[in-house]
């Protein structure tokens, strides 16, 4: 089945229960790179993960905002994410390391040395082996045009 109808209930309950995830970005050359990450996200559906200032994720999304993402696969079903991320300064990088280190007690995001990152979802694909047939939901939801 494939629709529009991914909800912000079922997104952010899919990464609350399987927060792992790979965020792609655009290196330099236009190849894209990956990386591992674990992922937080806010009730209103951002994404937000840490990385060490340093990382090359973080030179590429301040060249190029663009990203893919995949969340969870762990278990039966997964969500994948086209969006536009960017890197929280101020008062959004207090905001959103507090929600990250909350879900990950422990974390570093709001240490010196690295750097909160937000992504704002453009484009949602569900995808959920578990059931029989397995279920495909995907598109733009109405919700997620409403994410600033």
């Amino acid at each position: 089945m494939v629709s529009d109808g991914v909800t912000r209930e079922q997104f952010i309950e899919l990464v609350r229960a399987q927060p792992r995830g790979v965020v792609a970005t655009v290196g330099p050359d236009g190849a894209p790179q990956a990386a591992l990450v674990d992922f937080a996200v806010t009730d209103d559906g951002h994404l937000v993960f840490d990385s060490a200032s340093d990382a090359r994720k973080i030179d590429n999304i301040r060249a190029d905002a663009r990203v893919a993402v995949v969340v969870g696969c762990e278990g039966q079903a997964c969500v994948q994410v086209e969006g536009v991320a960017d890197i929280a300064t101020g008062a959004a990088r207090v905001e959103f390391g507090r929600v990250y280190e909350a879900r990950f007690p422990g974390a570093r995001a709001l240490a010196d040395g690295f750097s909160v990152i937000r992504v704002r979802p453009h484009r949602l694909r569900l995808y959920d082996a578990a059931l029989d047939p397995p279920s495909v939901v995907e598109g733009v939801p109405g919700w997620l045009r409403a994410l600033t």
